[in-house]
């Protein structure tokens, strides 16, 4: 190794951490409220100046890697001054898309925060062995345990103890039809703690391409493998096809053991319910309403509707089920 390739990569490490705190607890209110804010002018600069007026001021990118947050981030750095960014390693994501984006952070020259799903990781695999792969119907369930609590955590960290953290979320209201009619506003508040500020939140599509075509912004080498998302988190609940999951063993031979190896643990070690849905992406799925509702009932409990409204914050076509499918493979 050179001595520049040596400093590089001291560089590299530096502006990356990957774990929680050391004794630092997920921290929720009991009770939970949502407030929104809108602006008068739909522009990103006033969209982050409302930002500023509400008192925030640590601003956090919140990186999926897909091209909405690249383009918040791009945008972001060049009107305000970013404190970091933030990436949640579902653990049902490919590798590569969580490389592109500690090479982009790192090409932007921020520190980039990379964390786990809480209470532990591999939340994923104890849900999937006691019902088995999630389907769409479940998706708010499944992200309330991989991103929202996850998200807690994070801004409750000892770091941010004196400051006012927001995230800045590359969801846009017109990505998806659920989105637009259910989340209205830019900028909002969960419990006066989680807040997140959307600064491309009215941007069409055509702008989103635009600018990332202007500025010469650089993808995740997914795309070019033929994914129609950031493949950031694969959970299943809105696989678009069967096939989607071969398209997984070709991008990330060991996610698609991951995979496997659930699938495998369901048959043999499964309860009841979870053998009836040992096919990832929730295909044929064959639950009854009531069995949904049981199952959401005892993972969310009474957080049921407060996740639900949440996840159309957390959640971007990234996620899937969006109008964006495909679209990056211009």
């Amino acid at each position: 190794m050179t001595k520049e390739q040596k400093k590089q990569t001291e560089l590299f490490e530096q502006v990356v951490t990957t774990r929680f705190p050391k004794n630092h607890r997920l921290q929720i209110p009991k009770k939970t409220h949502l407030t929104f804010y809108d602006v008068k002018d739909h522009s990103t600069e006033s969209i982050l100046n409302k930002t500023k007026e509400l008192g925030r001021d640590t601003f956090i990118v919140a990186l999926s890697g897909g091209k909405d947050s690249s383009v918040v981030l791009d945008k972001a750095t060049k009107l305000i001054e970013v404190d970091s960014a933030f990436y949640i390693k579902t653990n049902v994501g490919v590798t590569i898309t969580e490389t592109y984006t500690r090479d982009l952070c790192q090409s932007h020259g921020i520190q980039l925060h990379i964390r786990e799903p809480t209470p532990h990781p591999f939340i994923y695999v104890a849900i999937c062995l006691e019902m088995g792969f999630p389907s769409y119907d479940l998706h708010d369930m499944i992200m309330s345990y991989l991103k929202y609590k996850t998200m807690w955590k994070f801004i409750t960290e000892p770091q941010f103890k004196h400051k006012k953290p927001v995230l800045l979320s590359g969801v846009r209201k017109f990505e998806s039809t659920r989105r637009k009619f259910k989340y209205a506003q830019p900028i909002a508040s969960d419990s006066d703690k989680l807040w997140f500020s959307c600064p491309i939140f009215y941007e069409s599509d055509e702008q989103v391409y635009k600018y990332y075509l202007t500025n010469n912004l650089t993808r995740s080498p997914v795309y070019a493998m033929g994914a129609t998302d950031s493949m950031e988190c694969k959970c299943g609940c809105f696989a678009s096809s069967p096939q989607e999951m071969e398209l997984i063993k070709e991008i990330d031979p060991q996610l698609f053991d991951f995979f496997e190896w659930i699938r495998e643990g369901i048959i043999k070690f499964g309860k009841p319910w979870a053998k009836r849905h040992a096919v990832w992406g929730g295909f044929n799925t064959q639950w009854t309403k009531e069995e949904k509702q049981e199952v959401i009932k005892k993972y969310l409990g009474s957080d049921a509707d407060h996740a639900i409204k949440i996840s159309q914050m957390i959640c971007g076509a990234e996620c899937g089920g969006g109008t964006m499918r495909g679209a990056m493979n211009f």
